[in-house]
């Protein structure tokens, strides 16, 4: 067995299932499980229109860097959302787009495919943060490093305590906007200040974005990363991978569709890595994509079902510090007390699951920046949701 097994943290969810291990929901109250991140939304109309011609996909093997059409389908959605439709730059869909089967395997992958395991190298991740950041670093057999994002942050990684001797060292930063589970945003001047530390450094950029569309309907939508390059001079993208995917935007995570952009030199070194790698998106699942990628009308529906959620949520919980960030369907909610203890008695006082926020926390060995939050994620009905609040309302009397 490869030693990497032993450097990993218990994955988040196991932990949960530890601790609640032999803890019961109050008697008479259904259970309700607002911890996993995944949509619950019924399939949108342009995946079920085209679902019986697509199987015709399944008949051959696709080419790892995807058919033209998903490829044109995901480039021309790009330029519409982020480069103001094409006026503040274009994305070569050749060169620039790699389609992948879902964003977690390729999150994971990049980091195999552009770091030398026998060099000393450093991979900088957000903490709390997703956990797959974690283990790509250590199966690449690079060192991850936690960058904390604090409330005195906006929950955004600060770059300004790193010390040269690790920037040095530093091949890729996996940054994400909105951020899991705080929906933090990073703004355009914020990623300027980042590639140019990648410029200064020579590191790789690369910007989960999976929740971006996942915004207040009557806010403002998150800047992207290809966004920012523009903005700021950057046409070739240089440096810069964007991760994005259907499982949030268009609440199908089974289907398994998401992209890479940016970097033409980037997308080709990781298209080639996955030639060997034998990971490509079927023919099927092609199809539905770009019937997805080329439809806004079930996003906008989604968001206001999450204006919804938040709205039933937000209004009975009736906590002064609970709020709807910039992006995402999570609340990060501050307990003002142990989140592991506030969750086990959540669960057997309220019949309601949430997840700890040191869970999610990568780097135990210093100052937790997730103490005290949970993670609670609003992807049920708005009467489950504002039941949820309810309930949790009692845990602050």
């Amino acid at each position: 067995m490869r030693p990497t097994y032993a450097q990993l943290p218990p994955y988040p969810f196991d932990r949960l299932r530890t601790l609640i291990d032999g803890t019961a929901p109050p008697a008479g109250l259904d259970p309700i499980r607002l911890t996993v991140g995944a949509p619950r939304r019924p399939i949108p109309e342009p995946a079920r229109a085209v679902w019986n011609e697509a199987i015709e996909g399944l008949s051959g093997y696709p080419p790892i860097r995807g058919g033209e059409a998903i490829r044109t389908a995901i480039a021309r959605w790009l330029e519409q959302r982020f480069l103001d439709g094409g006026c503040l730059g274009r994305v070569d869909p050749e060169r620039q787009i790699l389609p992948v089967s879902g964003t977690r395997e390729a999150l994971f992958a990049i980091a195999q495919a552009l770091i030398d395991p026998t060099g000393d190298a450093v991979v900088l991740h957000p903490d709390p943060g997703y956990q797959i950041y974690v283990g790509a670093a250590r199966f690449a057999g690079a060192r991850p490093v936690a960058l904390p994002c604090r409330a005195d942050t906006g929950f955004l990684p600060d770059f300004s305590d790193v010390p040269d001797e690790i920037w040095q060292r530093t091949r890729l930063v996996y940054v994400a906007s909105p951020g899991n589970p705080t929906g933090a945003v990073c703004g355009v001047d914020w990623y300027a200040s980042l590639f140019e530390l990648a410029e200064r450094w020579g590191f790789v950029v690369v910007a989960d974005e999976c929740y971006s569309e996942l915004y207040p309907s009557d806010g403002s939508p998150p800047p992207g990363a290809l966004e920012a390059c523009a903005r700021t001079g950057r046409n070739g993208f240089e440096r810069v991978l964007c991760f994005n995917s259907l499982s949030k935007r268009s609440s199908v995570p089974g289907l398994r569709s998401g992209f890479v952009a940016g970097d033409a030199e980037l997308i080709d070194l990781f298209a080639r890595f996955r030639t060997w790698h034998g990971v490509s998106m079927s023919g099927a699942v092609q199809r539905v994509s770009v019937a997805l990628w080329s439809d806004e009308a079930h996003v906008v529906e989604a968001r206001r079902g999450y204006d919804a959620a938040y709205e039933a949520f937000l209004g009975t919980l009736g906590h002064p510090k609970a709020h709807r960030p910039a992006g995402s369907f999570y609340v990060w909610l501050d307990t003002g007390s142990d989140d592991t203890e506030w969750t086990r008695r959540a669960w057997a006082e309220t019949g309601v699951l949430v997840l700890p926020g040191s869970f999610l926390v990568a780097d135990a060995d210093r100052a937790n920046p997730a103490r005290g939050y949970v993670r609670i994620s609003l992807v049920e009905p708005p009467e489950v949701c504002a039941e949820a609040g309810r309930r949790l309302a009692r845990m602050f009397d």
